[in-house]
C-alpha cells in the first residue's frame, strides 16, 4: 500500500494543511481528510489540528452571529425601521437580512408591525433590551 501525503500553504489564512491520498484504501484508518497543521515555534512540535472542512463551518457560524447581533443591536437603536431600511442603514442584502429577522422574531428579540404588504410594510423594533436578558422580561405583546 502506497499513502502520499500533500501539504497545502494558505498565505492569506496563514494556514498548512495536510491531506493523504492512499493506492489502496485501509478500511480501519482510511484517509487523512484535509486537516490543519499546529506548529509549535517554541519547540518545533508539530501536531494535527482540526478538520479544514469543520474550521470553514465554524467560521460561517461565527460570521452570522455577528451579523445576527449586528442587526438586533442597530434595531434596538433605531425602532420601527422597514427592511428596506435596515438594509440600507446595515449595508446587507436583503437576502442576507431577512432570515436574519425572521431568526430574531422567532427567538423573541424583535418584533414587528405592520403587514409587511404594500403600504403598510413591516417595521422592527426590540423585543428586549439585550439578547441577554431572561425571556420574562419580553416588552413585545
Amino acid at each position: 500500500m502506497n499513502t502520499s501525503l500533500y501539504f497545502r500553504q494558505y498565505k492569506k489564512e496563514k494556514l498548512y494543511t495536510v491531506e493523504s491520498d492512499q493506492t489502496q484504501r485501509d478500511p480501519v484508518l482510511g484517509e487523512l481528510e484535509e486537516t490543519a497543521v499546529n506548529r509549535d515555534s517554541g519547540f518545533g512540535i508539530i501536531s494535527l489540528g482540526a478538520k479544514v472542512e469543520d474550521i470553514n463551518r465554524e467560521e460561517k457560524k461565527d460570521m452570522r452571529t455577528v451579523r445576527r447581533n449586528k442587526v438586533f443591536e442597530h434595531i434596538a437603536l433605531h425602532r420601527e425601521k422597514s427592511v428596506d431600511e435596515l438594509a440600507e442603514d446595515l449595508s446587507m442584502s436583503k437576502k442576507t437580512l431577512v432570515p436574519l429577522l425572521a431568526e430574531l422574531e422567532k427567538s423573541l428579540f424583535i418584533c414587528s408591525t405592520g403587514t409587511g404588504k404594500k403600504g403598510n410594510p413591516k417595521k422592527w423594533r426590540a423585543a428586549i433590551d439585550s439578547p441577554e436578558m431572561e425571556m420574562k422580561e419580553i416588552v413585545c405583546k
